[in-house]
């Protein structure tokens, strides 16, 4: 994923009860792969937890959870979603934190909005010897699963001016994780593993549209009476030639890294 306006990264905040119930959350198996490569009981830095949709998968597997949020309003939902876990509002790249402390830094859907100056030597300082950087995400890949309604629904968000939009997308088996060169060409991390899980999400017309609503490109258009519109439009394309839902293939992915 290519860095993203920095000016974009807020926009969350203003649909945190939202977001909460409409993001997705993660395989399972991924993180008994992440759980395999920590100590038992982690002590574990968050980035960008949002409203808490990895949080609570480390959580369940016993680690004590620093998240920092640079959302208030997210970050108060975090807290009343998780209590157990100490939540820190603020930038990563430069709020307080125990330098040489943590197990891990886990980041989940969020980690390109960190600055490309901070991510490799921010964690390298907070980790521990051995610690590990565990980047996680969700990819929309190419897959008949969709039906077709990604390529139709294209020409709807093009024709809005929805920013942000890419070109072609790869399958599940082309995708190469974001940061990975990155990592690779770090004296502080060793070569990573990279670990890829099918999650495929099926969403009715309003589901969708109000995913879209937490999207940080729709959080970008200037008019919100145009983003009804578009995401109007949506619902009516899938209600219309889609039977009422959709298939987002998506692939969640684990990249691995251990300081050295």
């Amino acid at each position: 994923m290519p860095d993203l306006p920095q000016a974009w990264r807020g926009g969350f905040d203003e649909v945190a009860e939202l977001y909460d119930r409409v993001r997705p959350g993660y395989p399972d198996d991924l993180f008994e792969e992440l759980a395999a490569a920590l100590p038992r009981s982690p002590v574990v830095l968050e980035v960008g937890p949002g409203t808490g949709q990895a949080t609570k998968g480390l959580v369940a597997r016993g680690a004590r959870v620093t998240a920092v949020e640079l959302g208030a309003h997210l970050a108060a939902v975090l807290a009343r979603n998780l209590p157990t876990v100490d939540v820190v509002v603020g930038p990563f790249e430069n709020v307080d934190l125990a330098l040489g402390s943590f197990d891990a830094v886990v980041a989940a859907s969020s980690y390109h909005w960190v600055p490309a100056e901070a991510r490799m030597s921010r964690p390298a300082a907070l980790l521990r010897p051995g610690g590990h950087l565990a980047l996680i995400a969700l990819n929309q890949v190419a897959s008949p699963a969709d039906r077709g309604f990604f390529d139709e629904v294209h020409h709807v968000f093009s024709r809005h001016g929805l920013p942000g939009m890419h070109d072609r997308i790869p399958t599940h088996e082309e995708l190469v994780p974001s940061f990975v060169d990155e990592i690779v060409a770090s004296p502080e991390f060793a070569d990573p593993s990279i670990h890829r899980y099918r999650w495929d999400q099926r969403y009715t017309a309003r589901d969708y549209a109000e995913l879209k609503r937490t999207d940080s490109n729709s959080r970008a258009m200037s008019d919100p009476e145009a983003r009804d519109a578009m995401l109007a439009e949506v619902e009516t394309l899938i209600d219309s030639r889609f039977d009422g839902w959709i298939v987002r293939p998506l692939t969640a992915s684990l990249v691995l890294a251990r300081r050295r």
